[in-house]
Parts: C-alpha cells; sequence; structure tokens
C-alpha cells in the first residue's frame, strides 16, 4: 500500500489553486504561445506589445511613469484611481503569470478601496490629499494584510489569514496607498533564490537562465516588469539589494529604526526583534526617487506612534543634498571586499562609475574593506544566534522538506547562543563599527561605493556569499542599489589566474561564463552613507549684502557699471591691464557675445528643421475629412498629456516618397585615372619621360602649358569632384531627414519609393552597390526591403493575407521599392543584369501583397431592404507592384517584356470580381498613365534608340495610350461599354505613380455616352471633384497621383495616403496630402550655422579656460568728482585713467533737483565686481551721464562693448573679494 502524501503537497496544490482563481480569467494568457527563449529579456517592449490584456491606457499608466509621476498625476485629475489600480492588478497578473512572482492576490479588494478613494474625493475636492494617495505599492510576504495569508514560504503557515496590519502597511494605507498584492520569498526569507515550496520558484524576468535573487525575489521581477513601481521589502544581509541587483531596479536599505519594521511574520521565536543582526524595512522601485518619495511619506506620518523602536528623525529629501558640489565630495571606492573578486562585467561597471565621478570633479579615495574575514564569521554567528529548534519545528510540522539554496546555505545547523556568548559577540560588533567609524573620519568621506556582488545574478541556486551586502546590516549603515547597465557582448569571460584569493573565491569566479550565459544581466552600484543629514556648501554671502542697514540706489551704480565698461575699450589706447589678460578677455567676450546670438539662432533652426512635420501641420488625412483634426489626432499621439483616439486614424497610411535619385560616380570615369593629370603630364614632358625628343625651347613651352592647365583645370576639377562628394554625403541625409522626421511624426503603417532610387541606369555593379549601401544606410536608415517570403504572386485560391495592424511594428520599417527608368532602364536597355542587381539590392520588381481588415461583419450595407443582418464580404486591400519600365515597345528584352506581362495577366485574371464590395486595388508603379499635354508639367514623349538595343524605347514620360488603356481595363476591370460586369465602373483603387517630379493629381475619365470610340481622358484631380465629373453616372474614372519628388529641388515632398473602410457604405475610402521641407540649401544652411556655433563654443572655451590660468590684478578704481558733477579724477590701480579736462571721460552736464551732487567732491574707491553689485548709501548720479564720452566713434564702441564687457568685469570678481570702502574728501 502506497505511503499518503504528505500534508505539506496537499497544502501547496490547495495553496496555488486559490491563488489561481484570483486573477480573473480575462487577465490569464497563455504563455506556450510566446515561445521565450532562456535568455530572453521579458521587459522589453516588444514582448508586451503582444499582449492584448493592457488596453493602451493601461500601457501608458504602468510603462510611463514611477511613483511619483502616478501620485501627482493622480492629484491632477489626469488618471483616476481606479484606473491606475486596475492598470497595475492587470499588469501584476501577466508579470506572475511570466515569473511567478506573486503569492497573495487581492485585486478585488484593491479595485474596491480605489472606488471608494475616487468617491470620496468627488465627495469632498477641497479636502487635502495625503501623500501616497491612489497609488498601488506591493508588499513582500512578511507583511500581515486582513484577510490574506503572510506564509514567507512555509506552508504551515498557509490558510491561516492575516487579522490587522503590519505597522508600516498600516502606515502606508493610512497615506492613501491601495495595497494589492505581495510577492514571493525563498523558503524562510532565508536565501538569495526565491523559491519554496509553496509557491515554486521566481524567474528572472532579465534573463529566466539566472536567478531572481532573494529574499525578496519576487518584488524585483514585479518591479522589473512594472507590475508595481513600488514595493516595500525588508534586508538583514541584502534581502532588498541583491533582488534589486539581479533585476535591474532601484533598492534602498536604510538603517535600523527609521520606519517600521515590527509586526510581520518571520521564521524567528517571538521576541526576536533587536537581537543579532537588526533586519530593516525599505523601499523597491523604479527610480530613485520614488523611493526617496515613498522614504520621505512615511518618515513625515510619524511611524514611532505606531511602531515604538522608530526614531523621531526627519528625511533629507534628495533635493537638498542634490545641492552638494560634486567637486567638493570625497568618495570612497571599494573594488572588492578582500574576498570574493568581481567578475568582468562588475569591474567594467565600476571603471565606468569611477571615471564619470571623476570626470564631475569627486574626489575618489580607494578603499580596502578592514577585517572581512573576521567580519562574515560575526555576521554568520549573529544570524543563528537564536538557533533553528524553533523554525525546523514550523518546518517539520507538515513533512515539508528544506529547498536546495537553503539547505546548502547551513544556517539551520546552529545551536541557540548562550547569554554570555551573546555578549560577546556584541562587544565585536561595537569593535568592529568603531573601525569603519575611524575609516570613514581617516578620509573624510562622503560615501563609499562598491559593487553590491562579486558578480550579476548568477544561475539559479548558485548564490554563495552576501559579504558585499551583509557588512553594511552588520555595521547598520543606510545602503543604496541602483542599476547602471547590463553584460555587454565584450563582457568575456576570464580565468584571471593566480589573482584570485582562495578556493572559495575561484568557485565563485568561475561562475561567470561570458556574455552567452549572462545576456541582458544588470549590473549595478551600491552607495553606502554614515548618515543621512544633509550638507549645504553653498557659496558665502557677501558682507555687504548682509547688512540690512545698507540702502541701494539703482541709479546710483547704474553710472558706475557704465564707467566700468568703458574702461577695457579705453585701456587699448591708455595703460591696458595686463597685455595677456586683455588680450584673452577680449576674445573670449567676442565669442561669447557671439554665442548670445548663434546659441538661440542655432537651437531654433535645429528645431524648425529636425521637427518640420510638427511647423509644417504634416498629418495622414483623418477620415473625418478635416485638416485640423488630421492634425489633432497627430499631435495626440506624442502627447503625454492627451488621449489618442485610434478611431479617428486611418489603419493604412502610406507614406509614398518619389525618386530619390541618389548621385554618384559618373557612370563613365575612369577609377584609376590620376587626380591630376596635367601635373603628371608636366613631369613627363619636363624629364623627357614621354620618349619624344624636343627640343628646349619646345621642352619648356609644353612644360609651361602643362603647369598653366594644372592649375586652371586639374585644381578645380579636383575641389568640385571633392565637393560634388560632399554634396552628395549633404543629400543623403537631407533625404533621410525627410523619411525619420516624417516617419516619427506621422506614423505610417507602410512606406514606399516610386522609383529611381538611384540616379542612373548606367552605372557599374560597384558604383550601384556603393549607392544602394547609402539607401539603406544614410537615406533610410532603420528600413528593410520587402522579404520575398513576404511577397506573393497572384494566384486564383490566394492564401497569403495579412491583416492589416498585425506585425505593424516590422511593416513600419519595410520599404516597398519601385523599379524606376534610373534603376533598370526604359524597355530599350532594360537587361537582365540590371534587373538582378536591383532586386537583390531592393527587392522584387513585381509582385502583390493582400491586406484584409475583419470589422463588424453584422453592419448592414444601403439596400438591404429589410434592415437585417447581413454577412458582409471582408474587406481586402490588394497593392500591386509593378515594374512598367518595359509595358512598351520596342523591347531591348522580349524575353523580359514577356515575363513583365505574364506578371500583369497573372494579375488581371486572379482579380476579383468587379461587382464584389469591400475590395480595394493600389497599384504602385513609376512612369505615369497617358495623359494629353498641358495637363501635367510633364507631356507625352518618346525616344528610341538609333541602331542600338534592337532601336527600343530610350525614353519616355508616359506609358503608351494603348498600354495606358489595357492597364485601366485590365487591373481595374473599367470600360466605355455599360453592358460589361459592373456596368464598366469596374474595381476601386487607386494609382500611385512617380517619374513626373513635379508631381500631379489626375482623374482619368471615359465616357459611355460618347461616339462610338470612347476614348479614355484625363484631367486634373481638382478639376474633377469641382466639376463633379467623378460623381456623375455613365462616366467610370480612376484617380492616378503621381507623388512630387523628394529631393532638394522639388522642396523635398513627402506624399500622405490615407486608406480607411467606411462601414455605412461598405467601401475603401481614401485621402491623399503633400508635406515639404523645402529646398536642401536649408539643411546646410542649418547644419553651418550648428557647426560655427560648436567650433565657437569650443574655442570660447579654450580661451575662458586660458585666461583662468593667466593671474590678473584685481583692478581698484578710484573716482574724484567735482562740485559740478564733473569728473576731476579717475583712477585704475593708483594710474590715472581720467584727468580734468580729458575729453574720453569729461562728463559737464550739470545736476539739477533733488538728485544734484553735493557741491563738495567725493570720492569712490572700489573693486571691480563691486561695481556690478554694490552702492553708495544714499548717493546718486543721473543715467545721463551716459551721454559723457562726445566723441561719436567711442558712443557707438561703448554701446557694442557694453554688454561684452560685463563679461569681463565678471571674470574679474571671480579674483576679488566683494568690499567696498567709501571715504569722503572735503
Amino acid at each position: 500500500m502506497a505511503a499518503a502524501p504528505a500534508p505539506w503537497i496537499e497544502i501547496a496544490r490547495l495553496k496555488n489553486e486559490e491563488q489561481s482563481q484570483r486573477i480573473p480569467s480575462e487577465w490569464k494568457i497563455n504563455t506556450a504561445t510566446f515561445n521565450f527563449q532562456t535568455h530572453d529579456d521579458l521587459t522589453q517592449k516588444a514582448i508586451w506589445d503582444k499582449i492584448s490584456i493592457l488596453s493602451s491606457r493601461d500601457r501608458e499608466i504602468t510603462d510611463e511613469n514611477d511613483a511619483v509621476d502616478i501620485v501627482e498625476k493622480i492629484k491632477a485629475g489626469e488618471y483616476s484611481v481606479t484606473e491606475v489600480t486596475e492598470a497595475f492588478c492587470k499588469r501584476a497578473a501577466v508579470a506572475h503569470q511570466l515569473t511567478n512572482c506573486l503569492t497573495e492576490i487581492f485585486f478585488e479588494k484593491a479595485i474596491q478601496r480605489a472606488r471608494s478613494l475616487d468617491e470620496e474625493r468627488k465627495a469632498n475636492p477641497e479636502k487635502e490629499l495625503p501623500p501616497l494617495f491612489g497609488l498601488p505599492i506591493s508588499l513582500k510576504d512578511s507583511y500581515h494584510v486582513p484577510g490574506v495569508d503572510a506564509t514567507i514560504g512555509i506552508t504551515s503557515f498557509a490558510f491561516d489569514p492575516s487579522t490587522s496590519y503590519s505597522p508600516l502597511a498600516e502606515i502606508l494605507v493610512s497615506l492613501g496607498a491601495v495595497l494589492y498584492c505581495k510577492t514571493n520569498v525563498p523558503q524562510a526569507l532565508m536565501t538569495a533564490d526565491s523559491e519554496n515550496n509553496l509557491f515554486g520558484r521566481t524567474t528572472n524576468p532579465r534573463n529566466r537562465y539566472l536567478t531572481a535573487g532573494g529574499s525578496t525575489g519576487g518584488e524585483g521581477a514585479l518591479v522589473a516588469l512594472r507590475g508595481s513601481v513600488l514595493g516595500m521589502a525588508t534586508d538583514i544581509a541584502g534581502s532588498i539589494r541583491i533582488p534589486a541587483l539581479c533585476n535591474g531596479v532601484y533598492g534602498f536599505k536604510p538603517s535600523s529604526c527609521v520606519i517600521p519594521f515590527s509586526g510581520q511574520r518571520m521564521p524567528y521565536a517571538p521576541g526576536w526583534e533587536g537581537v543579532g543582526i537588526v533586519a530593516n524595512a525599505g523601499p523597491i522601485a523604479t527610480s530613485a526617487r520614488a523611493c526617496s518619495f515613498v522614504m520621505w511619506s512615511i518618515m513625515k506620518a510619524t511611524p514611532s506612534n505606531l511602531d515604538p523602536s522608530c526614531l523621531r528623525i526627519p528625511w533629507v529629501d534628495s533635493s537638498v543634498l542634490s545641492r552638494v558640489e560634486p567637486s567638493k565630495l570625497r568618495i570612497g571606492v571599494v573594488v572588492d571586499d578582500g574576498l570574493f573578486t568581481p567578475t568582468p562585467p562588475v569591474r567594467r561597471g565600476m571603471d565606468e562609475c569611477s571615471a564619470k565621478l571623476s570626470r564631475a570633479g569627486a574626489t575618489l579615495i580607494p578603499i580596502e574593506l578592514p577585517l572581512m574575514v573576521e567580519a562574515l564569521t560575526l555576521i554568520r554567528e549573529m544570524l543563528t544566534v537564536n538557533g533553528s529548534d524553533y523554525l525546523m519545528g514550523i518546518i517539520n510540522s507538515t513533512g515539508e522538506p528544506l529547498i536546495p539554496s537553503v539547505g546548502k546555505l547551513g544556517l539551520l545547523a546552529g545551536s541557540p547562543k548562550t547569554m554570555g556568548e551573546y555578549f560577546t559577540l556584541n562587544e565585536k560588533r561595537h569593535e568592529m563599527c568603531k573601525i569603519y567609524s575611524k575609516l570613514w573620519s581617516e578620509h573624510q568621506l562622503d560615501a563609499i561605493i562598491m559593487p553590491p556582488a562579486p558578480h550579476t545574478a548568477v544561475p539559479e541556486d548558485q548564490w554563495a556569499t552576501a559579504s558585499y551586502t551583509a557588512i553594511w546590516n552588520l555595521l547598520d549603515y543606510p545602503s543604496f542599489v541602483l542599476p547602471i547597465g547590463k553584460v555587454e557582448k565584450d563582457d568575456i569571460a576570464d580565468q584571471n589566474k593566480g589573482q584570485l584569493y582562495n578556493k572559495s573565491d575561484r568557485e565563485v569566479y568561475k561562475l561567470y561564463t561570458g556574455p552567452q550565459d549572462y545576456l541582458n544581466a544588470p549590473i549595478a552600484l551600491q552607495v553606502e552613507m554614515i548618515t543621512c543629514a544633509s550638507a549645504s556648501r553653498g557659496p558665502a554671502v557677501s558682507k555687504f549684502i548682509r547688512d540690512p542697514e545698507r540702502k541701494i540706489n539703482p541709479r546710483h551704480l547704474s553710472l558706475l557699471r557704465k564707467l566700468t565698461f568703458s574702461l577695457p575699450f579705453l585701456s587699448f589706447h591708455k595703460k591696458p591691464l595686463s597685455s595677456n589678460a586683455s588680450f584673452y578677455m577680449f576674445f573670449a567676450v567676442v565669442l561669447r557675445n557671439a554665442l548670445l546670438i548663434l546659441v538661440p539662432l542655432s537651437f531654433f533652426l535645429t528645431t524648425y528643421l529636425y521637427f518640420y512635420p510638427v511647423f509644417h501641420l504634416c498629418a495622414f488625412p483623418a477620415p473625418e475629412h478635416d485638416a485640423s483634426a488630421a492634425y489633432s489626432n497627430t499631435f495626440h499621439q506624442h502627447s503625454p498629456f492627451a488621449t489618442h483616439d485610434p478611431k479617428r486614424v486611418a489603419p493604412f497610411r502610406l507614406l509614398a516618397l518619389g525618386d530619390p535619385q541618389l548621385e554618384g560616380e559618373p557612370p563613365y570615369q575612369d577609377p584609376d585615372a590620376s587626380s591630376f593629370p596635367n601635373l603628371e603630364k608636366f613631369w613627363k614632358d619636363a624629364l623627357l619621360l614621354d620618349g619624344t625628343k624636343h627640343n628646349p625651347l619646345q621642352r619648356l613651352r609644353h612644360s609651361l602649358h602643362d603647369l598653366i592647365d594644372f592649375y586652371l583645370d586639374d585644381i578645380p576639377e579636383f575641389f568640385e569632384t571633392y565637393r560634388k562628394r560632399l554634396d552628395h554625403v549633404g543629400n543623403d541625409y537631407y533625404l533621410g531627414l525627410i523619411y525619420r522626421s516624417m516617419h516619427w511624426w506621422t506614423d505610417p503603417t507602410h512606406v514606399t519609393v516610386l522609383g529611381d532610387l538611384v540616379g542612373s541606369q548606367w552605372i557599374d555593379d560597384k558604383e550601384f552597390e556603393s549607392r544602394g549601401w547609402r539607401y539603406w544606410n544614410r537615406v533610410f536608415n532603420g528600413g528593410v526591403r520587402v522579404d520575398d517570403e513576404l511577397t506573393s504572386t497572384p494566384v486564383h485560391d490566394f492564401q497569403n493575407h495579412k491583416i492589416i495592424g498585425e506585425d505593424a511594428a516590422a511593416w513600419k520599417k519595410r520599404i516597398i521599392n519601385v523599379a524606376g527608368n534610373h534603376d533598370v532602364g526604359y524597355a530599350g536597355d532594360l537587361s537582365p543584369e540590371r534587373m538582378e542587381r536591383f532586386v537583390r539590392v531592393f527587392g522584387k520588381a513585381n509582385y502583390e501583397l493582400r491586406f484584409q481588415m475583419p470589422v463588424n461583419r453584422t453592419t448592414t450595407a444601403e439596400g438591404d431592404k429589410d434592415g437585417g443582418e447581413e454577412n458582409h464580404p471582408i474587406p481586402e486591400l490588394r497593392i500591386v507592384v509593378l515594374n512598367d519600365m518595359n509595358l512598351d515597345t520596342p523591347a531591348g528584352s522580349k524575353e523580359m517584356q514577356d515575363e513583365t506581362y505574364g506578371f500583369l495577366n497573372e494579375v488581371i485574371t486572379t482579380s476579383l470580381d468587379v461587382e464584389r464590395p469591400a475590395h480595394f486595388t493600389l497599384v504602385l508603379t513609376h512612369i505615369p498613365i497617358y495623359k494629353d499635354a498641358g495637363i501635367c508639367v510633364d507631356g507625352p514623349f518618346f525616344d528610341f534608340f538609333d541602331g542600338d538595343f534592337e532601336n527600343g524605347v530610350k525614353e519616355q514620360n508616359h506609358l503608351s495610350r494603348d498600354a495606358s488603356k489595357g492597364f485601366l481595363e485590365g487591373i481595374f476591370g473599367m470600360h466605355g461599354n455599360d453592358n460589361v460586369p459592373g456596368h464598366g465602373f469596374g474595381r476601386n483603387g487607386l494609382i500611385l505613380t512617380g517619374h513626373d517630379h513635379e508631381g500631379c493629381d489626375i482623374y482619368h475619365y471615359i465616357n459611355q455616352t460618347a461616339p462610338p470610340e470612347r476614348e479614355w481622358q484625363a484631367m486634373r484631380w481638382q478639376d474633377a471633384s469641382s466639376s463633379r465629373i467623378n460623381e456623375q453616372p455613365g462616366i467610370p474614372g480612376l484617380r492616378e497621383i503621381t507623388v512630387r519628388s523628394m529631393m532638394g529641388g522639388y522642396a523635398g515632398n513627402a506624399g500622405l495616403l490615407s486608406l480607411w473602410f467606411d462601414e455605412e457604405s461598405w467601401d475603401w475610402k481614401f485621402e491623399f496630402a503633400n508635406c515639404g521641407l523645402g529646398t536642401q540649401h536649408i539643411w546646410w544652411l542649418v547644419h553651418i550655422v550648428d557647426l560655427i556655433t560648436l567650433g565657437v563654443a569650443l574655442v570660447y572655451g579654450v580661451l575662458v579656460a586660458a585666461q583662468k590660468m593667466i593671474p590678473v590684478e584685481d583692478p581698484t578704481f578710484a573716482l574724484k568728482l567735482m562740485g559740478n558733477g564733473k569728473i576731476q579724477e579717475l583712477k585704475m590701480n593708483g594710474d590715472m585713467i581720467k584727468a580734468n579736462g580729458d575729453e574720453h571721460l569729461e562728463m559737464n552736464e550739470k545736476l539739477d533737483g533733488p538728485e544734484a551732487v553735493p557741491k563738495t567732491s567725493r570720492s569712490y574707491v572700489m573693486s571691480s565686481d563691486e561695481l556690478l553689485t554694490q552702492q553708495d548709501n544714499g548717493q546718486t548720479f543721473t543715467e545721463s551721464y551716459l551721454n559723457a564720452v562726445k566723441s561719436t566713434t567711442e558712443k557707438v564702441a561703448l554701446i557694442l562693448w557694453l554688454k561684452a564687457y560685463l563679461e569681463i568685469a565678471y571674470l574679474i570678481s571671480c579674483h576679488v573679494t566683494n568690499r567696498l570702502i567709501c571715504t569722503t574728501w572735503a
């Protein structure tokens, strides 16, 4: 008879069933369909894009906000508490199904609380909201919440729901938070692997091959997947910081007694708190400021009222600490703990952080942690001070085994310590604290940085040491972990032979096997602080400003400033301050004033250029046919403060670009030709190297001609060649700007380029490949060709339909390239070799794509007399990509022409019935349909080869009349006879073409009531729509849009085609718009201004740095005024700048009224910076003294240098003290 299963197995089964039932069925996903690989990063946006449970609003709330943002937006009314709570409940449910990160789920209670908070706010709108109002917060499993278990991964604690809150949880609720779930932990909270027999193992969302850490691993995984933006955890040896490292989030362990820890479920006997190493509570969050925010909120709530062990101390906000100047910080750098050597990615992360701090000006001090062997032994002894009898009794009560990582740790093998032994341990800890305190004081440290572990996250059950984190629990220092990067491909594993400490170090070090296994593993930094007190190191306040009795007269100071500014200008023909100082300061000020103009100019020009679609009101036409609504919809897509209604945007949006024509090296240029042929000829003639025997006079004549040709021909041609190459580069990026800006702003679903991708069909294969590289890497960087597997050949039973909206991100990148005459040639010179290289670089030239768009199929169309439901055909879009370069004859290659007509016939014969509704045919080709001269810029034109290429077509502007007729009547099924199916009106559709660079919008039609010939005619669409010929019976027609070229000469145009399905008429509708950047010269102008600005800024920086290296004597000014207001003397550093009668500074205007100068002379002696900030009390000068400089030249100079020498005076003031000395002369 088989033995009955242990009780823990049934408990675990029932607990998992309960947990599963608490996730609504509509929130469940089939994880098997995702086909995740071991090293996949589940935090990536592409994965969450496939999860339909979350609406776009849910994604916005959970993706784009941290805890601070959430609270601010709820308080501002942008979000309701209910929608925020529901969004995070949904995301937590999905995160749990991906990583098994949750234990207790109480989404329903959370949503009920959220609704009550919204209702309470609505009822009392004036009531002040608490600091955490509406913020969803997750909890580690150890916290008590009424009505749910707190099992800490032990089966015997299951189905024993808590009856009250833990103090910290109670404070969070009182502050307005919404609690909604608890997260997974290791068995008894004891290891760095969050696995237990009750709920199983939490996997790492960054890389499932690696551990999620512990003991707060479930919280770390949930926050990494943004199922929570803030969770509360605990830490006794690294339980906050290790999961923060493993999952790439932020974790803060404060000192003990700062926020409440008591009242939790713990694996120790009651009363253990405060014995041994004291555990701490702290946050895990998606941002550093969220950690600061929740700490501030809790500490402001006087937590000692609920947990008497908490100290009554304030939290110093990070904004206060941010005012500390980096250059005044002293930071200790711990490379390793002296026991375990960091692996390559950890070393790289530390090096990068140290370099950044050094560049910021901080002083870095290498630190070695003292007595780490003794500390690690002490930590282990203090963690087991209570023994294991209590815990093992609980675990054994249900027959539950130890999980591998707990058994491997060995902490349950110890016996309880006696009181004497505990006293000895406490004494050792006290001595350790004194040694580390001395370390801080001797080095005058503000902080210590070090890794949180010698490695990143490691494979499951392999975490071997917590020495990097536990040392700070022993010392009770606050410690913060923040992500700084992830494992990269260059972080190769090394053996580090001869540099490892011991066998244990070697075992841990070899866990890192290289980036192939540790892909996406986060790298983190640990920061330790000895105190949380603020440090205010601001600049000293001047003595004058501190004196509240001193009165300031602004008009008095105004003149003194103006005099100061004029002095350096006059010093060029007087006695200069210092030749070197004057030189550097003069040019520094000139450049600074230039930057005052250049920087704003460059900023506005660059902003305009790169955001030109925003300023030009570019947008895909909207189904409501309102241009302002279309732009508004587009703007809302990019605005973080506005909602976006996708129903107001066409589901198919085609960005159509015409004729980029990438130019390059001339087709027949000899690559081996010399850059200076006449110079080579000169040497041959001069040295008789050409084999000729000229007499000296002839040799001289030829040589002189060669030199003249060298200067007049070779050198200009050389510079012209490189000018063209530079112009090609600029043109590439100009075209690329059009593509990227329009692609970003308008958000197309598809992109097409309508032929003439390169500038000539006559170039060789090497040049063609070169231009192809430029096309994909400069112009359409990020775009890809349409894969051959996606293209289809027309067949009757078509099975390769795509769904509009599916694989949207991939289709946005694909470029539907159309073959043009400059790509493959016209019918006469089109060859298999040219077609082969076009297909290789840009994709197929003839194929079709078919899309379906599922809609509400119960809509009743017009004509449904009984009004009942009707099963309408699925809306279908057929895109035909056609190479029409060889539709006309004669053709150089009859075989290739037959292939094109074969494809065209397949398109015609596989077309759906002309009477089938809900079908739209979009043809993308290059050469436009025939139309009479004068309708578009390009009129009908044909030219043929004479004796070459089978006398085939050499050039053409339009298709021939016959080819055009076959095009319209074959593909679209239109006809001049109303007795044919569909009465000759054919299929709904549109033709997009290129070729005519000016662009043209045409309506082709045929009048069925005209005489028997019934020829196709064309007119501009604007004329057709105004005359309503397109709506008249008996006149079938079709619109053809020739998209204006995107080249700079044609204003950098881009076409915007919107196509949507109208369920009322059960048919497709479309609108087209254009958006132009402007001539290519705009691009050059903006970037030239940017380069000039950058160059001036660099030179200015060098000059300012050089000026600061030159000692400058602080000038002191002495000003003596006569009783009539004239300047009697003006001295600088004792040197006479102005004496009575000096025309340069003479001021002879008499003063009247209350501001008149007393009839006594006064003298002012002050430093230069004091002229900028200080004044004499009670005395004033009139601003009319600015007219003192009589000379017109000097007036102009004074105005020009007024601002410039403000900077000079400022630079001088950096070296002097703020003192003002005033003496009165009788």
